[in-house]
Protein backbone atom coordinates (compact mmCIF):
# COMPACT_ATOMS: atom_id res chain seq x y z
CA UNK A 1 0.00 0.00 0.00
CA UNK A 2 1.53 3.43 -1.10
CA UNK A 3 1.67 5.48 2.15
CA UNK A 4 0.14 9.29 2.15
CA UNK A 5 3.47 11.11 1.88
CA UNK A 6 4.69 8.65 -0.77
CA UNK A 7 1.57 9.30 -2.28
CA UNK A 8 1.94 13.56 -2.62
CA UNK A 9 5.58 13.95 -2.15
CA UNK A 10 4.80 16.17 -5.01
CA UNK A 11 3.43 18.36 -3.32
CA UNK A 12 5.37 18.04 0.48
CA UNK A 13 8.28 20.63 1.06
CA UNK A 14 9.81 18.25 3.57
CA UNK A 15 9.05 15.74 6.27
CA UNK A 16 10.47 15.25 9.69
CA UNK A 17 9.78 12.74 12.62
CA UNK A 18 10.67 13.42 16.20
CA UNK A 19 9.94 12.76 19.73
CA UNK A 20 7.09 14.73 20.72
CA UNK A 21 5.72 14.90 24.81
CA UNK A 22 7.60 12.45 26.67
CA UNK A 23 6.52 11.99 30.44
CA UNK A 24 9.12 10.01 32.46
CA UNK A 25 8.31 8.50 35.84
CA UNK A 26 11.06 8.42 39.41
CA UNK A 27 10.40 5.79 42.03
CA UNK A 28 12.21 4.76 45.19
CA UNK A 29 12.96 1.42 44.33
CA UNK A 30 13.23 0.73 48.12
CA UNK A 31 9.98 2.71 49.27
CA UNK A 32 7.46 1.53 46.29
CA UNK A 33 6.22 -1.53 47.38
CA UNK A 34 4.06 -2.70 50.20
CA UNK A 35 5.52 -3.00 53.08
CA UNK A 36 7.66 0.15 52.60
CA UNK A 37 4.89 2.78 52.45
CA UNK A 38 2.80 1.54 55.83
CA UNK A 39 3.56 5.05 57.31
CA UNK A 40 3.09 8.49 58.42
CA UNK A 41 1.50 8.02 61.94
CA UNK A 42 2.12 5.17 64.85
CA UNK A 43 -0.33 2.69 65.08
CA UNK A 44 -1.09 -0.52 66.69
CA UNK A 45 -2.25 -4.01 65.29
CA UNK A 46 -4.01 -5.40 68.67
CA UNK A 47 -4.73 -8.83 66.34
CA UNK A 48 -1.22 -9.13 64.96
CA UNK A 49 0.45 -7.12 68.02
CA UNK A 50 2.68 -5.53 65.80
CA UNK A 51 3.32 -1.66 65.81
CA UNK A 52 4.06 0.44 62.75
CA UNK A 53 3.91 3.25 60.71
CA UNK A 54 0.53 4.10 59.09
CA UNK A 55 -0.79 6.79 56.42
CA UNK A 56 -3.14 9.29 58.10
CA UNK A 57 -4.46 11.17 54.98
CA UNK A 58 -4.63 10.57 51.28
CA UNK A 59 -3.88 14.23 50.93
CA UNK A 60 -1.04 15.15 49.63
CA UNK A 61 1.07 17.91 48.17
CA UNK A 62 3.18 18.44 44.77
CA UNK A 63 5.69 21.13 43.80
CA UNK A 64 5.76 21.79 40.36
CA UNK A 65 8.70 22.82 39.29
CA UNK A 66 9.58 24.79 35.91
CA UNK A 67 12.39 25.49 33.86
CA UNK A 68 14.34 25.29 30.75
CA UNK A 69 16.75 23.03 30.30
CA UNK A 70 20.19 23.97 28.16
CA UNK A 71 19.54 20.49 25.97
CA UNK A 72 16.01 19.39 26.46
CA UNK A 73 14.06 22.93 26.41
CA UNK A 74 11.03 24.12 28.67
CA UNK A 75 10.39 21.20 30.89
CA UNK A 76 8.58 20.60 34.65
CA UNK A 77 9.08 18.61 37.39
CA UNK A 78 6.43 17.36 39.70
CA UNK A 79 8.09 16.33 43.10
CA UNK A 80 5.55 14.61 45.73
CA UNK A 81 6.37 16.36 49.43
CA UNK A 82 5.67 13.12 51.42
CA UNK A 83 7.03 9.74 51.33
CA UNK A 84 7.27 7.94 48.78
CA UNK A 85 8.79 10.97 46.53
CA UNK A 86 7.72 10.32 43.27
CA UNK A 87 8.57 12.35 40.56
CA UNK A 88 6.74 13.07 37.64
CA UNK A 89 9.31 14.54 34.58
CA UNK A 90 7.76 16.06 31.26
CA UNK A 91 9.67 17.54 28.00
CA UNK A 92 8.87 17.60 24.67
CA UNK A 93 11.44 16.32 21.69
CA UNK A 94 10.31 19.34 19.58
CA UNK A 95 11.15 21.43 22.06
CA UNK A 96 14.84 19.41 22.52
CA UNK A 97 15.08 19.70 18.40
CA UNK A 98 14.64 23.37 18.16
CA UNK A 99 17.50 23.93 20.81
CA UNK A 100 19.52 21.69 18.63
CA UNK A 101 18.78 23.06 15.59
CA UNK A 102 19.94 26.97 17.19
CA UNK A 103 23.10 25.16 18.21
CA UNK A 104 24.14 23.59 14.59
CA UNK A 105 23.15 27.31 13.20
CA UNK A 106 20.05 25.53 11.41
CA UNK A 107 17.32 28.24 10.49
CA UNK A 108 13.91 27.02 11.45
CA UNK A 109 10.71 28.29 12.55
CA UNK A 110 8.45 26.68 15.14
CA UNK A 111 4.99 27.10 15.49
CA UNK A 112 2.88 25.95 18.74
CA UNK A 113 4.49 22.12 18.50
CA UNK A 114 4.97 21.91 14.94
CA UNK A 115 7.94 22.87 12.61
CA UNK A 116 6.58 25.26 9.96
CA UNK A 117 10.21 25.87 8.25
CA UNK A 118 13.43 23.76 8.45
CA UNK A 119 16.46 24.99 5.81
CA UNK A 120 17.66 21.66 6.09
CA UNK A 121 15.53 18.26 6.63
CA UNK A 122 17.89 16.01 6.45
CA UNK A 123 20.37 17.27 8.85
CA UNK A 124 17.07 18.28 11.39
CA UNK A 125 16.17 14.59 10.76
CA UNK A 126 19.84 13.21 11.71
CA UNK A 127 20.11 15.77 15.07
CA UNK A 128 16.57 14.47 15.52
CA UNK A 129 17.50 10.74 15.35
CA UNK A 130 20.43 11.17 17.71
CA UNK A 131 19.25 10.93 21.18
CA UNK A 132 21.81 9.77 23.56
CA UNK A 133 19.43 7.91 27.13
CA UNK A 134 22.67 8.23 29.18
CA UNK A 135 22.39 12.20 28.95
CA UNK A 136 19.00 12.05 29.53
CA UNK A 137 19.74 9.81 32.66
CA UNK A 138 22.26 12.12 33.91
CA UNK A 139 20.09 15.15 33.40
CA UNK A 140 17.23 13.43 35.95
CA UNK A 141 19.52 12.36 38.27
CA UNK A 142 20.69 16.11 38.63
CA UNK A 143 17.16 17.07 38.52
CA UNK A 144 16.29 14.59 41.31
CA UNK A 145 18.95 15.90 43.56
CA UNK A 146 18.02 19.69 43.07
CA UNK A 147 14.65 19.76 43.49
CA UNK A 148 14.35 16.34 45.77
CA UNK A 149 17.44 16.70 48.40
CA UNK A 150 15.43 14.50 50.79
CA UNK A 151 17.14 11.32 48.47
CA UNK A 152 20.55 12.80 49.78
CA UNK A 153 19.86 12.23 53.58
CA UNK A 154 18.27 8.78 53.02
CA UNK A 155 20.91 8.08 50.53
CA UNK A 156 19.01 6.67 47.88
CA UNK A 157 18.38 6.92 44.23
CA UNK A 158 15.80 6.95 41.58
CA UNK A 159 14.94 4.64 39.03
CA UNK A 160 13.12 6.36 36.12
CA UNK A 161 10.70 4.94 33.47
CA UNK A 162 8.46 5.73 30.69
CA UNK A 163 5.33 6.94 31.65
CA UNK A 164 3.87 8.43 28.26
CA UNK A 165 5.60 8.82 25.21
CA UNK A 166 4.91 10.17 21.45
CA UNK A 167 6.55 10.34 18.54
CA UNK A 168 5.19 12.98 15.60
CA UNK A 169 5.83 13.25 12.14
CA UNK A 170 5.55 17.13 10.92
CA UNK A 171 4.69 17.18 7.00
CA UNK A 172 5.43 20.46 5.45
CA UNK A 173 3.47 21.54 2.37
CA UNK A 174 4.86 23.55 -0.20
CA UNK A 175 1.19 25.41 -0.25
CA UNK A 176 -1.67 26.59 1.57
CA UNK A 177 -3.48 25.56 -2.04
CA UNK A 178 -2.20 22.30 -1.73
CA UNK A 179 -2.74 21.23 1.30
CA UNK A 180 -6.62 22.74 1.73
CA UNK A 181 -8.45 19.98 -0.51
CA UNK A 182 -6.17 17.24 1.15
CA UNK A 183 -7.02 18.71 4.99
CA UNK A 184 -10.39 18.63 4.41
CA UNK A 185 -10.17 14.93 3.56
CA UNK A 186 -8.22 14.14 6.75
CA UNK A 187 -10.12 15.85 8.78
CA UNK A 188 -13.60 13.97 7.64
CA UNK A 189 -11.45 10.40 7.92
CA UNK A 190 -10.53 11.62 11.36
CA UNK A 191 -13.47 12.51 12.68
CA UNK A 192 -15.21 8.68 11.69
CA UNK A 193 -12.58 6.69 12.36
CA UNK A 194 -11.39 7.96 16.24
CA UNK A 195 -14.53 6.92 18.33
CA UNK A 196 -15.82 9.01 21.04
CA UNK A 197 -14.28 7.15 23.95
CA UNK A 198 -10.87 7.95 22.45
CA UNK A 199 -11.60 11.25 22.54
CA UNK A 200 -12.48 11.30 25.79
CA UNK A 201 -9.32 9.71 26.50
CA UNK A 202 -7.20 12.46 24.73
CA UNK A 203 -9.04 15.01 26.80
CA UNK A 204 -8.11 13.47 30.13
CA UNK A 205 -11.47 11.92 30.80
CA UNK A 206 -12.69 8.61 31.36
CA UNK A 207 -16.61 7.54 29.91
CA UNK A 208 -18.35 6.37 33.17
CA UNK A 209 -20.43 3.42 32.88
CA UNK A 210 -23.21 4.60 35.13
CA UNK A 211 -23.85 7.42 32.20
CA UNK A 212 -26.66 6.77 30.41
CA UNK A 213 -27.13 10.01 27.87
CA UNK A 214 -26.07 9.80 24.14
CA UNK A 215 -22.31 10.90 23.21
CA UNK A 216 -21.54 11.77 19.95
CA UNK A 217 -19.54 14.16 17.56
CA UNK A 218 -20.46 15.60 14.07
CA UNK A 219 -18.38 17.15 11.04
CA UNK A 220 -19.34 20.75 9.83
CA UNK A 221 -18.00 21.03 6.05
CA UNK A 222 -15.54 24.27 5.78
CA UNK A 223 -16.38 26.10 2.45
CA UNK A 224 -13.94 28.44 3.08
Amino acid sequence: MTSFIERHKDRIHGVLSCWDRVIIQGTLPGFCYAEGMTSYKPWHDKTTQKTFLKPDSGKCLHHYCYFVDPILGLCYLRVLTWCPFRLQFYFNGHNRLATKLAKAAIPYQLTDNAFTQISDFSAAQRLADDFKVDILHKRLDCYARLYCPVIQEIKASYHFSLMQVEYATDILFKSQETLKPLYDALIRTAVHAVKVDKIATVLGKKRVGQFQGEIGHSLTPNFL
